[in-house]
This record gives C-alpha cells, sequence and structure tokens, in this order.
C-alpha cells in the first residue's frame, strides 16, 4: 500500500469464510500490525509473491554479485554477474569500462536468454557513440569503483581521488519495473544536480520533489509542480529527488 505522504507499508489479509469478505492487515518494518487512517490510503497493490516483486520491501529483490563469481577490477573493463535475493528477476550481466575518453561506463543485459523476456533497448550508434571500443590506457576500474558488500546488497562508489562522487546502491530491474537507488555526491555549497532527463521548469536545477522519467515533448506543457504524480509528465514513471 502506499499513502498520500508517500510510504509504502506491507499489508497482509486473511479471509473470513462466514463473512464471505477479505480482513486487510498493515504492518510495519518489524512485523507489528499498525492502524491506518482510511485517508492515508493512496494505491492498493495486488500481487503474487511468487511471481511480482514486493514494492512494499524492496530490499528482498535487490542485486548482489552473484556468489563465486571472479571478475577483475585491475583492467579497464570487466563483467560482473548479479543476481537477485528474490527468484523472480533473471540475472544480469554489468560490464564496467574506463574508456580512453574519461568516460566510465556501466552497461548491463540479461545474463541468460529467456524467449518471454526482451533484451534492454541501446540506442543506436548511429545517434550515440560513446566508443566502448577505445579503452583508457592509464586508468584501472580500481582506480575509480569502491564496491561494497558484494554478496548482499551490493554497492557500487565511484570515486574520483578519495571524494565519492556516485554512489550506486539498490537497483531491482524488471520487464515493468525498474527501480533504481542512486546517490549524486555534490560539493559543500553546490546548488544540486542538473541535467538528468529533459525537464520543464524555470530551476536550472534539480530541486526535492517528485518527478517522472520521460517528460512530453510538446512545446506547451506547464513548468513541473514537483508534487505526486509530476502532473505535467508521464505520471506513470515518477521518481524522487531529494537532498541530505
Amino acid at each position: 500500500m502506499s499513502t498520500v505522504d508517500r510510504k509504502f507499508i506491507p499489508l497482509n489479509f486473511t479471509y473470513n469464510a462466514n463473512m464471505s469478505s477479505f480482513e486487510i492487515f498493515a504492518f510495519d518494518k518489524r512485523k507489528v500490525p499498525q492502524n491506518i487512517d482510511l485517508w492515508e490510503i493512496k494505491d492498493i497493490h495486488f500481487g503474487n509473491l511468487t511471481n511480482d516483486v514486493n514494492h512494499c520491501d524492496i530490499e528482498t529483490a535487490s542485486y548482489h554479485i552473484k556468489k563465486e563469481h571472479k571478475f577483475n577490477l585491475n583492467a579497464p573493463k570487466t563483467n560482473i554477474i548479479l543476481e537477485s535475493a528474490s527468484d523472480n528477476l533473471p540475472n544480469l550481466n554489468m560490464t564496467l569500462s574506463v574508456l580512453k575518453s574519461g568516460v566510465f561506463n556501466i552497461k548491463w543485459t540479461y545474463a541468460e536468454s529467456r524467449e518471454a523476456r526482451q533484451a534492454p533497448f541501446e540506442v543506436p550508434l548511429e545517434i550515440v557513440d560513446p566508443k566502448m571500443e577505445e579503452l583508457s590506457t592509464k586508468k584501472m576500474i580500481a582506480d575509480i569503483l569502491k564496491i561494497n558488500s558484494p554478496e548482499k546488497d551490493t554497492t557500487f562508489i565511484v570515486t574520483n581521488g578519495n571524494t565519492e562522487i556516485f554512489t550506486l546502491k539498490q537497483m531491482v530491474l524488471g520487464k515493468y519495473f525498474n527501480y533504481i537507488d542512486t546517490i549524486a555526491h555534490t560539493a559543500d555549497g553546490s546548488r544540486g544536480v542538473m541535467g538528468l532527463f529533459g525537464r520543464a521548469t524555470t530551476n536550472l536545477f534539480l530541486e526535492d520533489g517528485a518527478y517522472a522519467g520521460w517528460s512530453r515533448d510538446v512545446p506547451n506543457q506547464k513548468n513541473e509542480s514537483l508534487r505526486f504524480p509530476s502532473g505535467n509528465s508521464y505520471g506513470n514513471h515518477p521518481f524522487y529527488m531529494g537532498k541530505d
């Protein structure tokens, strides 16, 4: 269940045969029942735990480096196999590359081919060619990447010297549901982050609020309100931006 103040609360239910009705209960993270006022309820999501991802407890489906998988960070390019804590999600093949241009490229695709699963869409090289074959001869992956907790809830931290600049935390990649938890580390006094997706706003930097991943490319769209569900965009692709 999601609430009007953007909280996700796991639910459980029992069937009352005498009343021919379902009784729905809310729990906190400690599995302790709690009371929910009806006015707080925004959406109730129904699913099957044997087939779906539990959106209220996303850590149960997060990815980690596959056990006993060997990879080499002392090279400009390497492949890492990630597996999910949930049996409902496929293994991923993550390719890390330090390019000659200075770009650190992270690319993923499914590790095993599945007939019912489409391969991720890639931007054609005719439009954007990152020159992936031109690897750095000066820097290795280990020079700019730290990996924490490789066997559970793996976190990738991109650094510049001793300074952390980007953190890739929880990640769940499904067919219709992508959840990516990241941190862009900015310098003290920075006004924030800019240049993320196409935006319609009067502020160059992203403020705290609710956004959507894909804005409508039309000239007369209104400026973003930063309130759920991101009124001028495709409201079914929201993400939240906040500063610590």
